[in-house]
């Protein structure tokens, strides 16, 4: 098996545009890079990305158990645990799904991007569930108006424009204890916004 290809461009000075979109179709990564770097740092670099990928999908099953399942309170709070979620008393989720559908890899690289981010909020954390992008903040302070500018604040980290999205947005939880109905809300919220043709939808709408 092979799960991806590096280019040297002495070789090649550009990949043809066909092999790109079939790259992308199939999720297989492909690097062009310059003469002047080594494979050694490319392969750093590749072996970072497959660690992110590895805890993306732990996280993202993390996220099924608590979306599929009427969970006990002391079962949510230790899945919540396990994702890192900080036990501070208040959560808002917003589910977001591009209207033109992202790779895997392209997810990843969004979150790893903002994992690393030196602006990075410690109470914002940004899941992938799926096709969609899964947003969880949290606070001591049950106020809209934080959380709103806290969601604006990871998109503009991002470079990820609400234009381009879907959204849906739970209303105000427990992070810890009811961490299962933030998920759960979000995404209800989501579906109903695009059977309604809508680009933002609030459960409490």
């Amino acid at each position: 098996k092979v799960s991806g290809l590096a280019i040297k461009n002495i070789f090649f000075k550009k990949i043809p545009q066909s092999i790109i979109d079939l790259c992308y179709n199939k999720d297989f990564p492909i690097v062009l890079f310059d003469n002047s770097l080594y494979f050694e740092e490319i392969i750093t670099e590749i072996d970072n990305i497959i660690q992110v990928s590895d805890w993306i999908k732990k996280i993202e099953t993390k996220i099924e158990l608590l979306y599929l399942n009427d969970l006990e309170r002391g079962e949510v709070g230790l899945i919540s645990k396990e994702m890192r979620i900080s036990p501070l008393k208040y959560s808002v989720a917003f589910c977001l799904s591009p209207h033109i559908p992202l790779s895997s890899i392209d997810m990843t690289y969004i979150i790893n991007s903002y994992n690393n981010h030196s602006y990075r909020d410690e109470k914002s954390f940004l899941y992938k569930y799926r096709e969609f992008f899964l947003i969880i903040l949290i606070s001591n302070r049950d106020l809209k108006s934080e959380f709103e500018k806290s969601f604006f604040d990871i998109l503009n980290l991002t470079g990820i424009k609400i234009s381009n999205y879907t959204v849906g947005t739970s209303s105000i939880h427990n992070p810890v204890i009811n961490l299962d109905f933030c998920i759960k809300e979000a995404i209800w919220s989501h579906k109903v916004a695009k059977i309604l043709s809508e680009e933002r939808k609030n459960y409490s709408d």
